[in-house]
């Protein structure tokens, strides 16, 4: 590093281009223990297990060392492994269903299309946490992670849209959604 720069002053980008360039796996854990907890947070809201949770960071941690070179800056490295996260958590639910013979939940949204009905922001914040908490549980992994992006990380439509890699009509589109599904599953609980 140069003179007087440390680990702790340098960007995440910076590091990301370092472990890149170099395959530093000493930078590497530091930018693990930027982002464990997130990480896990992010986890554990998918799977509702802190084992499971926890072997889950450590796939996505493993899988990140390997797909780094992927990140091109379009956006703070925090909101690319966000959505990094997210991908890896719906890919380990669907082939976790798949394991268990695609069996559905009794309570699952996925079993008849959804009237796209207009579900306001303010509905969503007036349901109780708990109950909302096992809603989320029964929601497709799609449906799941399009709602924290925009309401649990706060991302922006634009940066919604440019991590899922889909345009303005899509993204409105799962977002009613997704909206129209969890408002379907709180009122069966």
């Amino acid at each position: 590093m140069k003179n007087h720069e440390t680990v702790l002053q340098l960007t995440d980008e910076k590091i990301v281009e370092r472990i890149v360039k170099e395959k530093n796996t000493i930078l590497f854990a530091s930018l693990y223990n930027r982002y464990e907890s997130k990480v896990y947070n992010k986890c554990l809201a998918f799977v509702k297990n802190k084992n499971e949770a926890k072997v889950l960071t450590q796939e996505v941690f493993l899988e990140l060392f390997i797909q780094l070179h992927n990140y091109k800056g379009q956006s703070n490295f925090s909101t690319w492994l966000n959505a990094f996260t997210y991908k890896l958590c719906i890919n380990h639910l669907n082939r976790k269903s798949e394991s268990n013979n695609g069996e559905k939940s009794k309570i699952s949204n996925d079993d008849q299309p959804h009237l796209l009905i207009e579900v306001s922001d303010n509905s969503l914040f007036h349901m109780r946490e708990e109950k909302l908490q096992k809603a989320m549980q029964y929601l497709s992994p799609e449906d799941k992670s399009i709602l924290l992006l925009k309401y649990q990380d706060e991302l922006a439509m634009k940066e919604i849209m440019t991590l899922l890699n889909i345009d303005e009509s899509a993204f409105n589109t799962r977002l009613r959604r997704a909206k129209a599904g969890i408002i379907e599953i709180y009122n069966k609980i």
